[in-house]
């Protein structure tokens, strides 16, 4: 007799023999106990995990001598056809070799024939989903309402692409892929029973390059076994099955995680030249880069099925010291370049260059943290502005020395100007002209009183808005759309024209700091303020009242500072 691979001589007989899938076992388990077993299932999920192997012992179990049972005998003759294949009540069919309608016509008239010598009559279809339009069509009508002694198992890899009125009419049952831990466990009680030593670590690097299918790593084992005699080293199961060592991928991202260029490329060329498929190796660096990150953000062991025990250990050392977003910038590198490397005629340069854009990749700063960088370089600049125009604003603002009768006197430098005289008909004011808006023309007069000298609040506003706009660019801005409400004593009620953005600036204490003090030292004394936020438009300013005069826009001024420009005029 030929030699009998693993994957078929191990094949389990058993819904206990099952590697894990307990939810679709224990389901049927309890189906069959209870004789609720539907008359059409489709068992659905990736390769190697045992649809059609379930589909088989559920077959036995209500075609068994001693069933439907959930434990069948393995012994009678219906359980010994069906392992063997020539049972003559279960029939196996290749959905992809059988899947014209004429062929499910002849199945149709088939069914209504009672079994053999068992029970039922059982037809299993693999890959079910490579039936053809018609050849589903013809199917409905018998699978919605079979004759008592017939059931159907379905096993497919897509269910997609199932129409829906077949999905509709049958129990589905999805398998999953089975965890590195309990597929280790499986291959290392095959071994005992096949009596082969081999390490731990090599069984896990068989399990994942299996990628959680049992039947690919009873393949793979099955190769590891045949070109090994005697025990089995770890490096004899890379070198039979074309593997990199997981301790290879680990330098690498190490190597990127420290920065170290050399390093890197040194790594890159020793795989290179040992033969391996570099297109693939880039493959397996972005899934571990993908499992760094999950390690990193502490995603539970269960979502980490693919990986061993001492790799997470080791993955969370590695990563102790980077942070979730330069790993996620590298991903994004190394998926945007994915298809660069694919379908590249020079893949070991494309891998290359990949490397360097990584190594020379920045961590992106989070951005809170640009928020608070931001933050603290306006204040910066608000402080330096704030020293800088402080000698100039006391000169500008101090008060003129007055003689001994309390008059102001004349400023040596600069002539006294005539006052025009009063006529009969023209009243003599009871209030002092208007200030301009400059305050180094018209600040207010300090007196031997805490109350500043009465101005126009239109006069007033301009004048504290110009020296806001000197030393707080970004407050005099947002108090563009504004006017002095009233001005009572040492209170200054502001109202504010804008948005809730304007709103939400100024209401920070450090912009409500900034304005105290400006108003406090434009007036020589403590101010209270009140300032009142509305969304109306602000309303038109009377013809009388001088447009501001102080000077560019703050925005307009620090960008012809910045790149030493000048307004035209046109």
């Amino acid at each position: 007799m030929s030699y009998l691979v693993l994957a078929r001589k191990y094949r389990p007989q058993t819904f206990e023999e099952v590697v894990e899938q307990q939810q679709v076992t224990r389901t049927l388990t309890n189906a069959i106990a209870s004789g609720r077993v539907a008359h059409a299932i489709l068992f659905t999920g990736p390769r190697g995990t045992g649809k059609t192997t379930i589909a088989r012992i559920l077959a036995k179990a209500m075609n068994c001598e001693k069933g439907p049972t959930p434990t069948p005998c393995c012994a009678c003759r219906s359980c010994l056809e069906i392992a063997s294949g020539n049972a003559t009540d279960v029939f196996e069919i290749d959905g992809a070799s059988n899947n014209s309608v004429d062929q499910v016509r002849e199945l149709r008239g088939n069914v209504k024939f009672m079994p053999a010598h068992s029970p039922y009559k059982i037809y299993i279809i693999d890959e079910v989903h490579m039936l053809s339009g018609p050849a589903f069509n013809a199917l409905l009508k018998t699978l919605e309402e079979p004759p008592a002694h017939v059931m159907f198992f379905f096993a497919t890899t897509e269910p997609h692409k199932i129409p829906v009125t077949i999905l509709s009419r049958c129990q589905r049952h999805d398998l999953s892929f089975v965890g590195i831990d309990p597929l280790v466990a499986h291959l290392e009680t095959l071994c005992e029973k096949e009596n082969i030593p081999i390490e731990k670590k090599s069984l896990e690097l068989i399990a994942h390059e299996a990628g959680g299918s049992v039947r690919d790593s009873l393949s793979l084992l099955d190769q590891v076994m045949s070109s090994a005699q005697g025990p089995v080293s770890h490096e004899m199961v890379l070198e039979a099955l074309g593997i990199i060592d997981r301790e290879v991928i680990f330098g690498l991202s190490g190597a990127v995680l420290a920065g170290d260029m050399t390093g890197a490329l040194d790594i890159l060329d020793t795989v290179y030249r040992g033969g391996h498929d570099i297109k693939r190796f880039y493959a397996e660096m972005l899934g571990h880069f993908r499992d760094l990150l999950m390690v990193k953000l502490g995603v539970r062991a269960e979502r980490l099925a693919s990986l061993p025990g001492w790799a997470v250990e080791k993955m969370q050392a590695q990563t102790r010291d980077v942070t979730e977003l330069f790993l996620s910038q590298a991903m994004a590198l190394m998926l945007a370049e994915e298809d660069r490397v694919r379908f590249s005629s020079q893949p070991k340069i494309a891998v290359e260059m990949v490397f360097v854009k990584l190594l020379h990749t920045k961590p992106v700063l989070p951005i809170d943290t640009l928020i608070q960088k931001v933050d603290a370089l306006r204040k910066s600049f608000a402080q330096l502005a704030g020293n800088g125009n402080a000698p100039a604003t006391a000169s500008k603002d101090a008060a003129p020395e007055r003689n001994a009768d309390g008059a102001a006197g004349v400023s040596a430098s600069r002539p006294a100007q005539a006052r025009p005289a009063p006529t009969e008909n023209q009243p003599r004011p009871s209030s002092p002209p208007p200030a301009s808006p400059l305050p180094e023309e018209t600040g207010p007069v300090a007196t031997g009183t805490t109350d500043p000298v009465p101005l126009d609040n239109a006069g007033t506003w301009e004048a504290i808005l110009a020296r806001i706009d000197e030393q707080y660019p970004l407050l005099g801005a947002n108090l563009r759309n504004s006017t002095l409400a009233a001005m009572e004593g040492g209170r200054l009620e502001i109202k504010v024209y804008g948005s809730q953005t304007n709103k939400a600036i100024l209401a920070r204490e450090q912009s409500m700091e900034n304005l105290k003090q400006v108003c406090c030292d434009f007036f020589k004394t403590d101010i209270n303020l009140a300032v009142t936020y509305t969304c109306d438009t602000q309303p038109a300013q009377p013809d009388k009242q001088k447009p501001r005069t102080a000077g560019p826009d703050p925005l307009v001024a620090e960008a012809l500072n910045i790149f030493g420009g000048t307004i035209v005029n046109t």
